[in-house]
């Protein structure tokens, strides 16, 4: 994993009261791995206000937070949605809000694709965060599904190959892991963690 501006100085071992937080995370504490709350002085570097008005002091909120492995030199993950833009419930008004991603599909243009990933990628960046949990690369197959609205595929999955490499590539180039989801079928909201979705390959692709 390469993040910008990456150095020893940004890992660190979890001490006692952070390890207590994590109760019940066995196998976390194993790997030395450690769920925590974010703050800016964990962050992958010294966070920068992404708007003019934005205090510095004050952190983002993160969607999960995994602590850094001074020994295994690993740096710590601050993941955040998402396709959209930086979700910050904890500083509303501090984010851009950035054009849905089927809106970028409409416009059937690569560069502007490319543009929107590297603007996502440098203002989570600038807020603490290596890891865009996006963008979103379902096929809109279902015209009820309330979240056809995130995803670059619009309802071309050849549309979808064409746009997210660019996009990924520019959230990627400002040091920012692109997460993209929701990968396979994803047409519903209601009962989506339990539901089977049985689609032939024609239908699919």
């Amino acid at each position: 994993m390469s993040l910008r501006d990456f150095d020893k100085e940004d890992v660190r071992e979890p001490d006692s009261t952070e390890s207590m937080r994590c109760g019940g995370f066995t196998l976390m504490a194993a790997l030395g791995l450690w769920v925590l709350t974010a703050s800016w002085s964990s962050s992958p570097k010294a966070p920068q206000p992404a708007q003019p008005w934005m205090d510095a002091s004050e952190p983002p909120a993160y969607v999960g937070n995994v602590c850094a492995n001074l020994r295994l030199g690993i740096p710590a993950i601050r993941m955040s949605d998402g396709p959209q833009g930086f979700r910050d419930n904890v500083n509303p008004g501090t984010s851009t809000a950035f054009p849905c991603g089927l809106a970028i599909a409409a416009t059937f243009d690569v560069d502007a694709s490319s543009a929107w990933g590297l603007a996502m990628g440098d203002e989570f960046y600038r807020k603490g965060a290596n890891v865009l949990l996006g963008p979103g690369v379902c096929v809109a197959r279902v015209p009820q599904n309330g979240r056809n609205f995130e995803y670059l595929s619009g309802e071309d999955p050849y549309l979808g190959y064409t746009l997210v490499q660019p996009a990924v590539a520019g959230i990627q180039s400002q040091g920012v892991i692109a997460n993209a989801k929701h990968w396979v079928n994803n047409n519903q909201e209601t009962n989506r963690t339990i539901v089977s979705a049985v689609v032939d390959e024609r239908t699919q692709f």
